[in-house]
């Protein structure tokens, strides 16, 4: 019934060689069982490598992971990942995105290719506020985006909103977006 959990004694994966911190996990099932794990890489940027996200494969039948990706897939400004298993086949990849090509904030989508690494040119953002209020105190900033899509093939998408309006008093909420096509 998945009520119990066995935590083990030791981390299963503590980063590679290129990360100072690592946080927010995304995973799917490829083949045979075997996974891939998504994660935010070196946090405080503190190595040559740089934040950004990187992937790790997992093989299930000995509970090792393998260096698939040791340097960001993603570069920095891209965080937070959920990769989701499209109809098709496809893999596509949610972020937060952080100063990305004049954008503040926002929840963006990329198309991974065969390889389960970004396809060319194939970032679209789906929801911006236009400017983040981190830096004004004034304004909302977006991120940790989750993805949902139910029976009736309705698809949503939830994430964190941050106000800087009040700076004494800073507030959160999650918000949802919906596909329109």
């Amino acid at each position: 019934d998945l009520s119990t959990w066995d935590y083990g004694t030791a981390p299963l994966y503590d980063g590679a060689s290129t990360d100072d911190r690592i946080s927010v996990p995304s995973t799917i099932t490829i083949q045979d069982g075997n996974g891939i794990l998504w994660y935010d890489g070196d946090l405080l940027n503190a190595t040559s490598a740089g934040p950004g996200v990187r992937s790790v494969e997992l093989y299930s039948a000995d509970d090792s992971w393998a260096a698939f990706q040791p340097d960001p897939i993603f570069a920095e400004g891209y965080n937070d990942p959920n990769a989701v298993y499209e109809e098709s086949g496809g893999v596509r990849m949610y972020n937060h995105i952080n100063d990305v090509d004049g954008i503040e904030s926002g929840i963006a989508v990329t198309q991974l290719d065969d390889t389960l690494t970004p396809a060319a040119t194939s970032t679209t953002v789906l929801v911006s506020p236009g400017s983040c209020g981190k830096d004004t105190n004034s304004g909302d900033c977006y991120g940790d985006p989750t993805y949902l899509r139910t029976d009736d093939g309705t698809m949503y998408l939830y994430f964190y909103v941050v106000n800087y309006d009040d700076p004494e008093n800073i507030s959160t909420r999650i918000a949802r977006a919906i596909a329109v096509d």
